[in-house]
């Protein structure tokens, strides 16, 4: 909310005098509140940072019922989010039906949930995918919020090419979902690279199979991705 980035603003400020003080000529990275996200980034001022070496950096994982496949979750309404999986990007209105039931058969076969739990998290999913397939997630959904921070930047001064997007990625759960998850990055990079943005994809071969190397052997990295990125 705006009153936690206003206290996020307060730390940047005094992390940032201490930072610079103690390295006068070190590259900088400051970001906004909210996760880091795009949103927070446009909620702070930029004013206190003003040096030749900052560079101003958001995070981007939207939507996140499509980048956090399979993630297992704490929050209980999110529960279901471990039996999502290939769900289609972009978000094409014909195949909401399919991508629900597939995800319902998913929960009743999870050993994970009472009968109960199936019920309420069979709710839950399609809740959640009839949001995502009527938000109509698309590159253009996507070039929105790009837009919304470069205007940030135009309106504070800031060169285009100090912007970072500073994590980026989704997770790869199943083959089936390869080519999706490659659109998805595809337009998330391009977008950046539109609006001279430099960009760091988030990550090499860890976390929730968001990763970057070849599922079968580490040592190399996963072709699909590659050319995603281009």
């Amino acid at each position: 909310d705006t009153a936690t980035a206003g206290r996020w603003q307060t730390m940047m400020e005094a992390l940032y005098r201490v930072a610079r003080q103690e390295a006068p000529r070190l590259t900088l990275v400051v970001t906004g509140a909210q996760g880091g996200s795009w949103r927070g980034l446009a909620l702070l001022d930029p004013a206190p940072f003003r040096d030749e070496n900052v560079l101003y950096s958001f995070h981007y994982y939207e939507p996140h019922l499509f980048t956090h496949q399979g993630v297992e979750s704490s929050e209980p309404r999110e529960r279901f989010w471990r039996d999502v999986q290939a769900l289609p990007y972009p978000a094409i209105k014909g195949e909401e039906s399919a991508a629900i039931r597939t995800v319902e058969d998913r929960i009743a076969a999870d050993p994970a949930f009472s009968a109960a739990d199936k019920a309420r998290q069979s709710i839950a999913a399609r809740a959640a995918i009839a949001t995502y397939f009527s938000e109509r997630w698309d590159a253009k959904v996507i070039d929105a919020a790009f837009d919304s921070v470069a205007a940030w930047a135009t309106r504070n001064n800031i060169d285009a090419h100090r912007v970072l997007l500073g994590e980026f990625g989704a997770t790869r759960n199943s083959k089936a979902g390869d080519q999706a998850r490659a659109t998805w990055l595809l337009d998330v990079r391009c977008a950046a690279e539109r609006r001279k943005f430099r960009w760091s994809i988030w990550e090499l071969n860890g976390s929730g199979g968001m990763a970057i190397v070849d599922r079968a052997d580490e040592s190399r990295l996963d072709r699909t991705t590659l050319d995603a990125l281009g």
